[in-house]
């Protein structure tokens, strides 16, 4: 067994103490014992009472075994069980979908590809600047040229 599976076990075990008895003894006492034996000895989380679960940091392991829990053991009937199932599969699809997004390989190039397109924007702008002050200096030597043809006469 690896750590932060170790770790979720500790964090379970230390939220069934804290738990009402009736919500604990719905869970077999081999599964319980399992949490207790199986978990990291010396880590040590501390809940605050006050806050949700939701703000507690807890590791997704954690998240995991009390949402499994909570559908084998603390649903009281079938349509419970079925509004925590559409609930759980719509976290997972927005889960995905934020994964999506971030990961698209599309959105991970669109910075590069706006910083290189400035890039060639503002090499353009300076090319064209180029251009026309050659065109111009030719039409001030031709000028010149004319100007000194007249001096000349």
């Amino acid at each position: 067994m690896n750590d932060s599976t170790r770790i979720a076990f500790a964090e379970v075990d230390l939220i069934l103490t804290l738990l009402e008895k009736e919500y604990v003894e719905l869970i077999p006492k081999e599964l319980r014992y399992t949490f207790n034996f199986q978990k990291a000895k010396n880590y040590k989380k501390i809940i605050d009472i006050r806050k949700p679960l939701t703000e507690q940091k807890l590791s997704k392991e954690t998240i995991s075994i009390l949402a499994l829990l909570n559908y084998e053991y603390w649903c009281k009937n079938e349509n419970e069980r079925n509004d925590l199932l559409i609930k759980l599969c719509e976290n997972d699809l927005n889960e995905e979908k934020e994964l999506k997004e971030k990961y698209n390989p599309d959105n991970l190039f669109r910075e590069e590809k706006e910083r290189l397109n400035k890039i060639v924007e503002e090499t353009k702008k300076e090319i064209a600047l180029a251009e026309r002050s050659q065109k111009e200096s030719f039409i001030l030597r031709l000028i010149n040229k004319v100007k000194s043809f007249f001096k000349k006469q």
